[in-house]
């Protein structure tokens, strides 16, 4: 779906490449972080209908953006630690 790709692209949102870059040192982080994204975008997708309108789309990107945010503090937690 071309809309994830836009939310690739918000930068500190997204913030992945730089978060995951900090935790190399952690086991697996690199192959958990693709997992994820592929977990992301295929939660998300469920929202989004080609029938369903604006609604749909809207629904679809927030799902995006919110599991985003809390992944990226996620990751934040883990740097910390």
């Amino acid at each position: 779906m071309r809309s994830f790709r836009a939310v690739e692209s918000m930068g500190p949102l997204h913030g992945f490449p730089h978060a995951v870059k900090d935790l190399q040192p952690v086991k697996g982080i690199r192959d958990a972080q693709r997992k994820w994204i592929e977990f992301r975008d295929a939660n998300c997708g469920f929202y989004y209908d080609p029938e369903g309108g604006s609604a749909a789309r809207l629904a679809s990107q927030e799902c995006v953006v919110t599991l985003t945010a809390e992944r990226a503090y996620e990751l934040e937690t883990l740097k910390s630690k």
